[in-house]
């Protein structure tokens, strides 16, 4: 038995046999990194093979992992890789393995995966217990004789639920068969999955109320701007102007991709997201830690926001690697997120609320974007190209130069439409 070999036998690993083991440590490469050395996680699945390495959020340790752990997409805070770090205590080997090559070795032992899985779900039974006497003791420390539960009142009755219960279990999934999508708590908006530690009034809210509709159409937005970095990183997109039945993709950089054909696969991915139903996360997190994520995904304009923000720390959330500035709660996940469609118009892109059917939504408009595109060229031109630097505007006091140039705007419009109807043939003719 090799020495990297008798390394992956701890662990998830330790139930296989030597020959399983061996065919595994072939569809691996071992890295080795000293102590103290920041590790990145990686796509895939890696297997620490010896030393410690410790798990850290905003430089406080969280969690430890042990030769034997997986970690990565595919183990231990995979979900959360985005916002935390691992730090190595000691030298090191992490073995990361190929994933074809990987897929090949389970095939050609599947019953040896079911005995992974299995120690896989040990591990993880161990590290919730670790984590629930951590809380237990913290919850005993500081609440002292404080009440555990909370009373929730839900169409008229009330309800005595455990301190963090989330908001989904006690709510409809659906009204008269549209889908609940958030809820107001206390008259604030509030995504489902939130833990309740509060007693309150609880309403759900629909895509067909105002409210809701907002929620939903913000979700939609995050799940596109996903979708598409699940197609290429190198896509630039952002979500523009609202034309009341649809968004206007504002494009950055395509990457070389067609507008239709990317229409289509944009479409499609997030079909797929939805029928995966991925989860909507919610994180919190400095400003500064915050400010720094959002510059390495290339969302300088997001910034903008935080520049004047007077709060410690802010909510950012996501439903995969980008991470958004909270402004309104989203949806829990994306299973819900059914009606909508991306279509192409020339060379522009449109995302669809309300529709499913891609012919029907083009048909509403035949040119949609005319006249908000008229309006970002006269914005343009003094530099207001998001809401941040709107925000720095109105900060810097220079709200009286924005109104000057949208009377200009109107005004100039004005002309143009007289200017339409004059020319026009054979009508009368009546301009005030």
């Amino acid at each position: 038995m090799t020495r990297d070999t008798a390394l992956l036998s701890e662990g998830i690993f330790s139930a296989l046999s030597q020959e399983e083991l061996a065919e595994l440590s072939q569809c691996m490469t071992v890295e080795t990194h000293k102590a103290e050395d920041s590790l990145r996680f990686q796509r895939g699945f890696n297997v620490l093979l010896s030393g410690e390495v410790s798990v850290l959020r905003e430089n406080a340790e969280i969690g430890q992992l042990q030769p034997g752990d997986g970690f990565g997409d595919w183990g231990l805070w995979g979900w959360m890789q985005s916002r935390v770090s691992l730090r190595a205590d000691t030298d090191i080997r992490v073995g990361v393995f190929d994933e074809t090559r990987l897929a090949q070795a389970i095939a050609k032992h599947p019953t040896a995966i079911l005995r992974v899985l299995r120690n896989f779900s040990r591990l993880m039974d161990a590290h919730l217990e670790d984590l629930s006497t951590a809380l237990l003791e913290a919850f005993h420390a500081s609440a002292g004789g404080a009440s555990r539960s909370v009373h929730v009142v839900v169409d008229g009755v009330e309800k005595n639920v455990h301190m963090g219960t989330p908001l989904s279990a006690l709510l409809p999934n659906s009204i008269n068969g549209t889908p609940v999508v958030s809820a107001l708590f206390n008259h604030k908006h509030i995504s489902l999955n939130r833990p309740l530690y509060t007693s309150g009034v609880a309403e759900p809210l629909t895509r067909d109320g105002l409210e809701g509709r907002m929620i939903y159409r913000a979700s939609l937005s995050l799940l596109a701007l996903e979708a598409a970095h699940r197609i290429d990183p190198k896509i630039k997109l952002r979500i523009g102007p609202s034309l009341g039945f649809a968004y206007l993709f504002e494009i950055d950089d395509i990457a070389g991709h067609d507008v239709a054909t990317l229409a289509t696969k944009l479409n499609d991915e997030m079909r797929k997201m939805v029928a995966e139903d991925v989860v909507f996360r919610r994180d919190y997190c400095s400003l500064d830690e915050a400010k720094i994520r959002l510059i390495e995904q290339g969302w300088e304009n997001a910034v903008k926001l935080l520049r004047k923000s007077r709060n410690a720390s802010i909510a950012l959330v996501s439903c995969g690697e980008l991470q958004a500035i909270e402004i309104v709660p989203l949806v829990a996940s994306a299973g819900i997120l059914d009606h909508f469609c991306v279509a192409a118009n020339g060379d522009e892109m449109l995302l669809y609320f309300d529709s499913t059917n891609i012919e029907e939504a083009q048909k509403r408009n035949l040119h949609p974007s005319i006249l908000a595109k008229q309006h970002d060229t006269w914005l343009n031109g003094i530099g207001l190209t998001s809401v941040g630097a709107f925000n720095d505007f109105c900060i810097s006091g220079e709200v009286s130069r924005i109104i000057r140039v949208s009377e200009g705007f109107h005004e100039k419009r004005i002309s143009q439409l007289a200017d339409m109807i004059v020319n026009a043939p054979k009508r009368v003719k009546v301009v005030c």
